[in-house]
């Protein structure tokens, strides 16, 4: 248990350094991948290998290899999104694929681990979703790069990462700190 804190106070870590670089970029970009594509630094890059190496070894010691898994192609897909141009097409397909595991990790966990709290994020992520649909004109995505550099989704975009920061921190609470007090 000892092990899991550890690494896990390493991934928070790993990620305000991450948000403070975020942090510092951001002049009214209109999405957060506006930004992490557009540094000139390699610093986020960098962070992003520690944090998978982090990552996978707090996955492995959760000893759920599906979240492994996810986890893995998530972070994967992160370190490929910040190499491609921010309105590209394949940089749209990688974004989606990103939510896909975030989704699939958060159902996972929702279905292993009977929680309202877990339940409620996982709501709240999928009227978001809803929400992105619903201002998102898909066909312009596929067919206008106007369209895809004009598209002001950070509000959204920061509210479904914000979400799955929290369901990820309080599944380690429920994981590690609440069953070593009940």
């Amino acid at each position: 248990m000892y092990i899991a804190n550890l690494l896990f106070i390493i991934i928070i870590i790993i990620l305000l350094y991450q948000i403070y670089i975020i942090k510092l970029n951001y002049n009214n970009n209109i999405s957060i991948s506006n930004i992490i594509c557009n540094l000139k630094n390699n610093n986020l890059y960098y962070s992003l290998i520690a944090l998978f190496i982090t990552v996978l070894l707090y996955e492995c010691y959760r000893n759920d290899y599906i979240t492994l898994t996810l986890t893995s192609m998530l972070l994967l897909l992160l370190i490929k999104l910040i190499c491609t141009i921010d309105h590209s097409l394949e940089h749209q397909f990688i974004a989606i694929l990103i939510f896909i595991c975030i989704n699939i990790f958060m159902l996972h966990n929702n279905n292993k681990i009977n929680n309202n709290i877990l339940q409620y994020s996982l709501i709240l992520q999928f009227i978001i979703i809803i929400y992105v649909i619903k201002i998102v004109n898909i066909n312009k995505i596929f067919t206008s790069e106007e369209y895809r550099k004009n598209l002001n989704i950070f509000l959204p975009e920061t509210f479904l990462i914000s979400n799955f920061g929290f369901f990820y921190i309080y599944l380690h609470y429920l994981e590690f700190i609440k069953i070593k007090y009940d």
